[in-house]
């Protein structure tokens, strides 16, 4: 996979979050069955920032595949993430 998006989930109103981090290595395993059916859109990347106020935050990544693996792990497991107000 080439490009997984992190999705910043909870942000309160007014605020936006940028990933400091350039690269997220994501490990999948599983039967070559299972790796051959993922698509690009099937992974996602998330980041809890609810109550998080603006400055710069250390949170944990959330990784997940909506199709059948083995396991799923994302490097680092936590991000360095700037939010900011506007």
């Amino acid at each position: 996979l080439d490009q997984v998006t992190v999705i910043f989930t909870g942000l309160s109103e007014g605020l936006s979050a940028e990933l400091q981090e350039s690269d997220v290595k994501i490990t999948i395993t599983g039967t070559k069955d299972q790796l051959d059916q993922i698509a690009e859109g099937d992974v996602s990347l998330t980041a809890d920032c609810t109550d998080l106020d603006a400055g710069t935050h250390t949170l944990k990544l959330s990784v997940s595949c909506e199709k059948s693996v083995g396991s799923i792990a994302a490097e680092p497991e936590e991000v360095t993430v700037v939010i900011t107000e506007g």
